[in-house]
Protein backbone atom coordinates (compact mmCIF):
# COMPACT_ATOMS: atom_id res chain seq x y z
CA UNK A 1 0.00 0.00 0.00
CA UNK A 2 2.84 2.44 0.81
CA UNK A 3 4.84 1.60 -2.18
CA UNK A 4 1.94 2.27 -4.41
CA UNK A 5 1.13 5.92 -2.84
CA UNK A 6 5.08 6.46 -2.77
CA UNK A 7 5.05 6.00 -6.57
CA UNK A 8 1.37 8.00 -7.13
CA UNK A 9 3.47 11.15 -7.17
CA UNK A 10 6.67 10.60 -9.10
CA UNK A 11 4.35 9.15 -11.84
CA UNK A 12 2.20 12.47 -11.80
CA UNK A 13 5.43 14.41 -12.10
CA UNK A 14 7.00 12.13 -14.70
CA UNK A 15 4.13 12.01 -16.77
CA UNK A 16 3.78 15.85 -17.04
CA UNK A 17 7.18 16.45 -17.79
CA UNK A 18 6.74 13.74 -20.77
CA UNK A 19 3.69 15.28 -21.73
CA UNK A 20 5.37 19.07 -21.85
CA UNK A 21 8.31 17.59 -23.67
CA UNK A 22 6.53 15.70 -26.24
CA UNK A 23 3.95 18.87 -26.71
CA UNK A 24 7.06 20.81 -26.82
CA UNK A 25 8.92 18.50 -29.39
CA UNK A 26 5.90 17.84 -31.65
CA UNK A 27 5.47 21.47 -32.16
CA UNK A 28 9.03 22.15 -33.12
CA UNK A 29 8.96 18.90 -35.72
CA UNK A 30 5.82 20.65 -37.34
CA UNK A 31 7.36 23.74 -38.13
CA UNK A 32 11.25 21.57 -38.91
CA UNK A 33 9.17 19.38 -41.37
CA UNK A 34 7.36 22.43 -43.08
CA UNK A 35 10.88 24.50 -43.80
CA UNK A 36 12.65 21.20 -44.79
CA UNK A 37 10.40 19.82 -47.44
CA UNK A 38 10.00 23.31 -48.77
CA UNK A 39 13.75 23.67 -48.81
CA UNK A 40 14.38 20.94 -50.47
CA UNK A 41 11.51 21.39 -53.40
CA UNK A 42 12.90 24.73 -53.57
CA UNK A 43 16.92 24.19 -53.98
CA UNK A 44 15.71 21.35 -56.68
CA UNK A 45 13.79 23.96 -58.60
CA UNK A 46 16.74 26.56 -58.50
CA UNK A 47 19.25 23.59 -58.84
CA UNK A 48 17.23 22.50 -62.19
CA UNK A 49 17.04 25.98 -63.57
CA UNK A 50 20.28 26.97 -63.18
CA UNK A 51 21.28 23.87 -64.98
CA UNK A 52 19.23 24.90 -67.78
CA UNK A 53 20.37 28.48 -68.13
CA UNK A 54 23.79 26.93 -68.09
CA UNK A 55 23.01 24.76 -70.82
CA UNK A 56 20.99 26.98 -72.89
CA UNK A 57 24.27 29.57 -73.31
CA UNK A 58 26.72 26.47 -73.73
CA UNK A 59 28.69 27.28 -76.60
CA UNK A 60 28.95 23.54 -77.92
CA UNK A 61 24.93 23.19 -77.66
CA UNK A 62 24.07 26.67 -79.57
CA UNK A 63 26.99 25.55 -82.38
CA UNK A 64 25.68 22.00 -82.93
CA UNK A 65 22.03 22.77 -82.91
CA UNK A 66 22.51 25.91 -84.48
CA UNK A 67 23.35 22.94 -87.35
CA UNK A 68 21.20 20.07 -86.78
CA UNK A 69 23.82 18.21 -85.12
CA UNK A 70 25.31 16.44 -88.13
CA UNK A 71 27.86 14.28 -86.04
CA UNK A 72 25.50 13.79 -82.72
CA UNK A 73 27.93 15.49 -80.73
CA UNK A 74 24.76 17.05 -78.34
CA UNK A 75 23.98 13.74 -76.89
CA UNK A 76 27.74 12.58 -75.72
CA UNK A 77 28.32 16.57 -74.32
CA UNK A 78 25.08 16.20 -72.34
CA UNK A 79 25.68 13.01 -71.07
CA UNK A 80 29.17 14.73 -69.75
CA UNK A 81 27.66 17.17 -68.19
CA UNK A 82 25.03 15.31 -66.42
CA UNK A 83 27.68 13.15 -64.98
CA UNK A 84 29.14 15.82 -62.88
CA UNK A 85 25.69 17.12 -61.50
CA UNK A 86 23.35 16.31 -58.54
CA UNK A 87 19.85 16.00 -58.43
CA UNK A 88 19.54 16.78 -62.04
CA UNK A 89 17.66 13.15 -63.71
CA UNK A 90 18.32 14.21 -67.24
CA UNK A 91 18.75 17.05 -69.88
CA UNK A 92 17.02 17.21 -73.13
CA UNK A 93 18.09 19.63 -76.08
CA UNK A 94 15.45 19.84 -79.00
CA UNK A 95 15.31 22.28 -81.53
CA UNK A 96 12.18 24.83 -81.98
CA UNK A 97 10.30 21.76 -84.03
CA UNK A 98 10.60 20.06 -80.11
CA UNK A 99 12.87 17.80 -81.44
CA UNK A 100 15.30 15.79 -79.33
CA UNK A 101 19.03 15.79 -79.67
CA UNK A 102 19.67 14.14 -76.36
CA UNK A 103 17.95 12.29 -73.80
CA UNK A 104 19.22 9.47 -71.03
CA UNK A 105 17.20 6.74 -73.35
CA UNK A 106 19.10 6.83 -76.78
CA UNK A 107 16.16 5.57 -78.62
CA UNK A 108 14.40 8.78 -78.00
CA UNK A 109 16.61 11.01 -79.78
CA UNK A 110 15.20 12.03 -82.48
CA UNK A 111 11.37 11.46 -81.48
CA UNK A 112 9.19 14.95 -80.59
CA UNK A 113 9.25 16.21 -77.25
CA UNK A 114 6.69 14.60 -75.04
CA UNK A 115 4.97 16.40 -71.55
CA UNK A 116 2.94 18.61 -73.22
CA UNK A 117 4.61 21.90 -71.49
CA UNK A 118 7.07 22.97 -73.94
CA UNK A 119 4.65 25.31 -75.96
CA UNK A 120 5.75 28.28 -74.06
CA UNK A 121 9.68 28.01 -74.32
CA UNK A 122 9.15 27.12 -78.22
CA UNK A 123 6.03 29.70 -79.00
CA UNK A 124 7.43 32.90 -76.85
CA UNK A 125 10.74 31.87 -75.42
CA UNK A 126 9.84 31.98 -72.13
CA UNK A 127 12.28 30.49 -69.29
CA UNK A 128 9.55 28.72 -66.42
CA UNK A 129 9.25 25.34 -64.13
CA UNK A 130 6.61 22.91 -64.72
CA UNK A 131 5.55 20.33 -63.45
CA UNK A 132 4.45 17.33 -66.27
CA UNK A 133 4.46 13.82 -67.07
CA UNK A 134 7.07 12.61 -69.64
CA UNK A 135 8.52 9.54 -71.27
CA UNK A 136 10.82 8.75 -67.85
CA UNK A 137 7.63 9.98 -65.52
CA UNK A 138 6.05 12.70 -63.51
CA UNK A 139 9.04 15.08 -63.40
CA UNK A 140 9.80 18.87 -62.00
CA UNK A 141 11.61 20.40 -64.68
CA UNK A 142 12.82 24.10 -66.14
CA UNK A 143 12.86 25.01 -69.49
CA UNK A 144 15.25 27.34 -71.64
CA UNK A 145 15.63 29.18 -74.72
CA UNK A 146 18.55 28.28 -76.82
CA UNK A 147 19.17 31.43 -79.20
CA UNK A 148 21.76 31.31 -82.07
CA UNK A 149 24.36 34.32 -82.50
CA UNK A 150 21.86 36.19 -84.34
CA UNK A 151 19.49 36.03 -81.09
CA UNK A 152 17.65 33.90 -83.13
CA UNK A 153 15.77 31.02 -80.85
CA UNK A 154 16.68 27.67 -82.83
CA UNK A 155 15.24 25.21 -79.60
CA UNK A 156 15.31 24.79 -75.90
CA UNK A 157 16.82 23.42 -72.96
CA UNK A 158 14.86 21.16 -70.71
CA UNK A 159 16.47 20.06 -67.43
CA UNK A 160 14.20 17.49 -64.44
CA UNK A 161 14.24 16.07 -61.56
CA UNK A 162 11.81 13.40 -60.85
CA UNK A 163 9.16 14.06 -58.31
CA UNK A 164 9.74 10.76 -57.06
CA UNK A 165 13.02 11.51 -56.27
CA UNK A 166 11.95 14.46 -54.38
CA UNK A 167 9.62 12.86 -52.73
CA UNK A 168 11.91 10.19 -51.41
CA UNK A 169 14.37 13.34 -50.11
CA UNK A 170 11.58 14.82 -48.39
CA UNK A 171 10.54 11.26 -46.49
CA UNK A 172 14.13 10.75 -45.73
CA UNK A 173 14.22 14.34 -44.26
CA UNK A 174 11.44 13.78 -42.69
CA UNK A 175 12.48 10.49 -41.21
CA UNK A 176 15.74 12.21 -39.73
CA UNK A 177 13.44 14.64 -37.76
CA UNK A 178 11.55 12.13 -36.55
CA UNK A 179 14.56 10.33 -35.51
CA UNK A 180 15.74 13.36 -33.50
CA UNK A 181 12.24 13.96 -31.95
CA UNK A 182 12.14 10.49 -30.66
CA UNK A 183 16.08 11.25 -28.99
CA UNK A 184 14.66 14.23 -27.63
CA UNK A 185 11.59 12.72 -26.27
CA UNK A 186 14.05 9.61 -24.85
CA UNK A 187 16.19 12.03 -23.20
CA UNK A 188 13.33 14.32 -21.77
CA UNK A 189 11.70 11.28 -19.94
CA UNK A 190 14.62 9.83 -18.88
CA UNK A 191 14.85 13.86 -17.15
CA UNK A 192 11.57 13.51 -15.83
CA UNK A 193 11.89 10.20 -14.43
CA UNK A 194 15.46 11.70 -12.89
CA UNK A 195 13.77 14.61 -11.22
CA UNK A 196 10.15 12.98 -10.14
CA UNK A 197 12.40 10.39 -8.06
CA UNK A 198 14.90 13.33 -6.63
CA UNK A 199 11.06 15.47 -5.46
CA UNK A 200 9.69 12.05 -4.18
CA UNK A 201 13.12 11.65 -1.92
CA UNK A 202 13.43 15.18 -0.98
CA UNK A 203 9.48 14.68 0.26
CA UNK A 204 11.06 11.34 2.25
CA UNK A 205 8.45 9.59 -0.26
CA UNK A 206 5.64 11.18 1.13
CA UNK A 207 2.70 12.06 -1.14
CA UNK A 208 1.31 15.41 -0.80
CA UNK A 209 -2.10 13.93 1.05
CA UNK A 210 -0.03 12.76 3.86
CA UNK A 211 2.25 15.81 3.92
CA UNK A 212 -1.23 17.94 4.24
CA UNK A 213 -2.14 15.53 7.66
CA UNK A 214 0.71 15.75 8.84
CA UNK A 215 1.37 19.34 8.80
CA UNK A 216 -2.36 19.87 9.78
CA UNK A 217 -1.66 17.49 12.93
CA UNK A 218 1.30 19.23 14.28
CA UNK A 219 -0.46 22.94 13.58
CA UNK A 220 -3.43 21.49 16.00
CA UNK A 221 -0.82 20.16 18.57
CA UNK A 222 0.64 23.51 19.11
CA UNK A 223 -1.99 24.96 18.93
CA UNK A 224 -3.24 22.95 21.37
CA UNK A 225 -0.53 23.88 23.55
CA UNK A 226 -1.13 26.66 26.92
CA UNK A 227 2.42 27.88 27.03
CA UNK A 228 3.42 30.65 24.29
CA UNK A 229 5.51 29.38 21.18
CA UNK A 230 7.58 31.52 18.73
CA UNK A 231 10.12 30.41 16.72
CA UNK A 232 12.40 32.93 14.86
CA UNK A 233 14.98 32.55 12.19
CA UNK A 234 18.76 33.29 12.68
CA UNK A 235 17.77 37.25 12.03
CA UNK A 236 15.66 37.04 14.66
CA UNK A 237 12.85 37.43 12.98
CA UNK A 238 9.37 35.53 13.47
CA UNK A 239 8.22 32.76 11.91
CA UNK A 240 5.69 31.05 13.56
CA UNK A 241 3.58 32.38 16.44
CA UNK A 242 0.67 30.40 17.87
CA UNK A 243 -2.70 31.05 19.53
CA UNK A 244 -1.49 30.92 22.82
CA UNK A 245 1.32 32.85 22.48
CA UNK A 246 -1.05 36.10 21.00
CA UNK A 247 -3.33 35.31 23.66
CA UNK A 248 -0.30 35.54 26.37
CA UNK A 249 1.18 38.68 24.81
CA UNK A 250 -2.47 40.04 25.15
CA UNK A 251 -2.58 41.17 21.48
CA UNK A 252 -5.47 42.64 20.19
CA UNK A 253 -8.08 40.73 17.93
CA UNK A 254 -7.63 43.06 15.23
CA UNK A 255 -3.65 42.66 14.91
CA UNK A 256 -3.51 39.14 12.81
CA UNK A 257 -0.37 35.93 12.84
CA UNK A 258 0.45 37.17 9.39
CA UNK A 259 0.64 40.91 10.75
CA UNK A 260 3.33 39.62 12.97
CA UNK A 261 5.26 36.95 11.03
CA UNK A 262 8.47 38.05 9.45
CA UNK A 263 8.80 41.27 12.02
CA UNK A 264 11.81 41.07 14.52
CA UNK A 265 11.35 39.43 17.74
CA UNK A 266 12.92 42.43 19.66
CA UNK A 267 10.27 44.65 18.43
CA UNK A 268 7.29 42.19 18.59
Amino acid sequence: MNMRKAMKLQTKITLLVIIVVFISISIIMSFAVSWMTGNIENKARTNIMNVAEMMAHSKEIVEQLDIKDPDKKIGPYVDMQLKNLEQVEYIIVADSEGIRYSHPNPEMIGKKFAGGDEDKVINKGETYISEATGTLGMALRAFAPIYDEENKEIGFVSVGTLTQSIETAKHTAILYILLIGLGGLGVGSMGAFLLANNIKNTLLGLEPEEITKLYNEKRGMLDAIHDGLVAVDDQARVTLIYDSALNILHYESSITREQIIGQNVEVV
